[in-house]
């Protein structure tokens, strides 16, 4: 929204935008507050946060309302790029039977005139819009969260299914007990478990480090695959040639950014970790 774009795609996401910086001199702020109840569909409920610049925080809680807290954050050159930026960016809110979707959108992302268009009508250069979320859900709740520039992502508590897709920033899971899918192209993914979990689990970066910590008594069959980092563990481990190390660091068994299958304790869920550049570490933890 601000400055010179250029666009890339990456992980499946929508066009992420760079920009070049003007001098911004106006800005306002607003918060907004809101409650929603979403019943469950064929046993399941699923929240949606899709932000494009700023930070996403959600909290597992008690109870079955789902309550967000959404500061909203405007800058422009002048007046008239403020309120044209308030008026272009707005919360977007959908909801269905087993479904809520909550969105950093308006005409600027979705709008049909807009989209592919830099014109005087959708032009963005003098605009900042900053949306930080904070969310408070029922602990089974399924997320999806994803997020482009200005801010992490972080989850803290739930055992529903967490999908988590950030560019530009870290991403960090505390006291978990789901299945998680996880990426981001520039930032540092943390994840710990206080449960081990039953689903299956991928995390994945380009710029980063992986470190993933467990119950003592977690197993996994673990693909792994890095370019410019070590893998490390505390956990007992077996290679496929039947080989154990004590020393707890697997990268001496495989080439450069080779992928290595690796069965951590006694087995169990399926587990990924593919970065380039950083270590991979699973730490186990005091149950």
């Amino acid at each position: 929204m601000q400055g010179s774009p250029w666009c890339f795609f990456m992980l499946g996401m929508p066009c992420a935008v760079g920009y070049t910086t003007p001098a911004l001199a106006v800005e306002a702020t607003e918060t907004i507050e809101r409650t929603f109840t979403v019943e469950p569909a064929d046993g399941h409920r699923t929240v949606r946060v899709e932000n494009v610049l700023g930070a996403i925080g959600v909290t597992a809680g008690k109870g079955d309302e789902i309550r967000l807290t959404l500061v909203q954050s405007w800058k422009g050159a002048d007046t008239d790029e403020l309120a044209k930026a308030r008026e272009a960016v707005k919360l977007e809110v959908k909801q269905e039977r087993g479904w809520l979707e909550l969105k950093q959108g308006g005409r600027w992302r979705s709008g049909e005139k807009c989209r592919g268009s830099w014109g005087d009508e959708c032009d963005h250069e003098s605009m900042d819009v900053h949306f930080d979320w904070m969310l408070v859900v029922p602990e089974d709740v399924n997320l999806a969260l994803s997020n482009v520039n200005g801010g992490d992502i972080r989850v803290s508590g739930g055992n529903g299914r967490l999908e988590v897709k950030h560019v530009n920033d870290d991403v960090t899971i505390d006291r978990y007990a789901g299945g998680v899918d996880a990426f981001t192209v520039n930032g540092t993914l943390t994840a710990t478990f206080h449960a081990v979990p039953r689903d299956a689990m991928t995390f994945g970066t380009v710029n980063g480090p992986i470190d993933l910590s467990f119950p003592k008594r977690f197993g996994a069959e673990l693909i792994v695959q890095t370019v410019n980092g070590e893998v490390l563990t505390d956990f007992p481990f077996t290679l496929p040639i039947g080989e154990d190390d004590a020393s707890g660091r697997l990268e001496r068994w495989f080439g450069l950014g080779e992928r290595t299958r690796v069965s951590i304790g006694e087995g169990g869920v399926p587990l990924s970790c593919k970065t380039v550049n950083g270590d991979i570490t699973l730490r186990a933890k005091a149950d």
